[in-house]
């Protein structure tokens, strides 16, 4: 069984971990990043302050930071977990903290007709990572995916708790991200100015300043 824990994409330099990881049988942890533990294959048991929880294949699973928790999978298991960094959350905004959400085991099925926004970030950001191609402008993409990510995972457990919170427009945001990006590294040997990146865009200058900063940092 497998004990060790390789982030398989630090020549990134993210501000989020990512395990791919077989058969592994974890002893008690505690750290202070939030978990997000997806089985793709197999089955795994997650027990997280005394209770037991069986993944099967396509579910999902979310750690609260500082909360006590074991796992264990087959041997024909696939399991990716990303873990959180807690500086960058809170630097955008973002933190979890605060805001022990109830664990449960969420099925695939079930968030593509509940919060649909899920399963898309979490594909679209794997497809980016696994693409092995670490250019600067593929990782202000990741990371603006992940940051779509941890909004909507955040507006999920709210959600979760029976509070309405106003959606975003998942598709439109991700299209304007890819081509703000495009936009900048195609210029990059000149100076773009934030008038001429709304103008390109269509959307007004201090919304333009706002989304640069919410989701590319």
């Amino acid at each position: 069984m497998n004990q060790n824990c390789v982030d398989v994409f630090s020549k990134y330099e993210l501000p989020f971990e990512t395990y791919f990881q077989k058969g592994i049988d974890h002893v008690t942890q505690l750290h202070d990043e939030t978990e997000l533990i997806w089985v793709m294959r197999g089955s795994s048991t997650i027990i997280c302050d005394g209770l037991t929880y069986t993944l099967t294949p396509q579910t999902l699973f979310m750690v609260n930071a500082f909360q006590t928790h074991t796992i264990s999978s087959t041997d024909d298991s696939m399991i990716i977990s990303f873990r959180f960094s807690k500086e960058h959350l809170i630097q955008n905004n973002h933190s979890f903290e605060g805001m022990h959400f109830i664990n449960r085991v969420y099925t695939l099925d079930e968030l593509v007709v509940k919060y649909n926004e899920v399963p898309l970030l979490i594909s679209q950001l794997l497809n980016l990572l696994i693409a092995n191609n670490p250019s600067s402008l593929v990782r202000y993409k990741i990371i603006g995916y992940y940051n779509m990510l941890i909004y909507e995972l955040y507006t999920m457990l709210l959600k979760e708790k029976y509070l309405d919170v106003k959606k975003k427009d998942v598709p439109v945001y991700l299209n304007r991200l890819n081509d703000i990006t495009e936009y900048i590294n195609k210029r990059f040997l000149t100076k773009v100015s934030l008038d001429e990146l709304s103008s390109h865009i269509g959307i007004s200058r201090y919304r333009m300043s706002h989304f640069i900063k919410e989701y590319i940092g």
